[in-house]
């Protein structure tokens, strides 16, 4: 079982680093494992560990919650489409439709984030 988890978690970090440059959510093809099979890995990973490993806790939680990160790579083209708009700073590429799109995407991402942040939050208070 552990080797499962470290491959698990070895590869989720691995599509994290690939999602750094993806500030308004990444596509999920990135992910080589489902959503249930990383959390299940994050979740057994946080079993083994003692009072003494808060950081490797706190790293857990949050690669927990990033999972929400991870969308639909037709939600990813939208949110990459409006991410490099913004950043040229020339508002003539500004398609509003597609801004429009992004903003419902973010909020879609804030909203899993919070669903996350109470699954992983109940597990760590048993």
């Amino acid at each position: 079982m552990h080797e499962r988890l470290a491959v698990i978690l070895n590869d989720y970090g691995i599509a994290m680093e690939k999602a750094s440059s993806w500030a308004f959510g990444a596509p999920a093809s990135l992910l080589t494992h489902t959503r249930e099979e990383i959390k299940w890995a994050v979740k057994n990973s946080l079993t083994f560990l003692t009072q003494d490993d808060e950081k490797k806790r706190l790293l857990l939680r949050s690669s927990f919650i990033n999972l929400a990160l991870f969308i639909p790579d037709e939600d990813a083209a939208i949110s990459a489409k409006a991410q490099a708009a913004l950043k040229s700073g020339d508002v003539k590429n500004l398609d509003m439709e597609e801004m429009k799109q992004a903003l419902e995407i973010l909020k879609r991402i804030t909203s899993d984030q919070q669903v996350l942040i109470i699954e992983i939050d109940a597990f760590l208070a048993k």
